[in-house]
């Protein structure tokens, strides 16, 4: 993987950012990490998916890891593209690195979670963030409350990135909207001159581990879906830098690079979106 960051360069401000302040009145509980990984340690048996959809994998090295990402369509994703908020790039993008700060990695054991984890991953990497960031279970919790699918925990697992956007925009941790990616080369652009980017995708059994590189091969059984934080690009691996929320010890320091192809692929198959915060203009 690249170690040095290059600059980034100043992106130009442009129109179209739809407006929105965080709503009052949240719904404020406390959820311990702990506990709430007790409560929610799913029994599902390795490799599948149950009705309620909660799934759980077990890596190469005999652990096992919640997933807990759902996908639902909503037209309003596609009137706030991610493609009009990209900087300047000189030359050819593919060709250049960028890799952003990235805070600690989480670990969201055998919880259906990743959302939460997945966006407080967004949010703690910011390197002006002063406070301790969002409780990801809490973000997790508040999602299932504001997505569109009938249930929460225990009668179903799990929620969408939009609904886990929403969550973290309520809460005042963004202040502005969020954008959605059209395709993975947008994609790699926005990476490159703005930021990071929450991924949710379809997970498959060649996803559960990394090789010797540091790669996840897109191959096998699907097994769920999941959401990570896109952190970076390299042009060297011609690959996104991505971090996990299945601890330190999974992957290499619990993050792995999902190849820029296999990213295509996905889009294409309409098994991938990639979600970004942006400031209003």
């Amino acid at each position: 993987m690249p170690e040095k960051n290059r600059k980034m360069p100043k992106a130009k401000k442009k129109p179209g950012i739809r407006k929105s302040a965080p709503k009052t009145g949240a719904k404020k509980s406390a959820y311990s990490s702990t506990a709430v990984a007790a409560t929610f340690a799913a029994s599902v048996p390795t490799g599948t998916v149950s009705p309620n959809n909660a799934a759980v994998i077990t890596d190469s090295s005999g652990d096992q890891h919640g997933l807990g990402h759902v996908y639902t369509y909503d037209a309003g994703d596609f009137e706030h593209p991610m493609s009009p908020h990209v900087g300047e790039i000189d030359g050819d993008p593919m060709t250049q690195t960028q890799v952003h700060a990235l805070g600690s990695i989480l670990n969201q054991q055998k919880t259906q979670s990743c959302v939460g984890h997945g966006w407080t991953l967004f949010i703690t990497r910011a390197p002006q963030l002063t406070s301790p960031g969002p409780n990801p279970y809490r973000i997790y919790h508040e999602a299932q409350q504001l997505d569109d699918i009938a249930g929460e925990e225990p009668v179903y697992f799990g929620t969408t990135v939009r609904a886990g956007a929403k969550a973290i925009l309520q809460d005042g941790w963004i202040k502005g909207d969020y954008v959605w990616a059209e395709d993975a080369r947008v994609l790699w652009k926005y990476v490159l001159t703005r930021g990071p980017v929450v991924l949710g995708s379809d997970w498959f059994e060649g996803m559960n581990r990394v090789d010797n590189n540091g790669f996840v091969a897109l191959s096998g059984a699907r097994v769920g879906g999941h959401c990570y934080l896109c952190y970076g690009v390299s042009a060297s691996d011609r690959a996104f830098l991505c971090a996990n929320s299945w601890g330190k010890t999974w992957g290499d320091g619990g993050t792995f690079l999902f190849r820029f192809d296999d990213v295509r692929t996905l889009f294409w198959r309409q098994q991938m979106v990639a979600c970004s915060a942006v400031e209003s203009a």
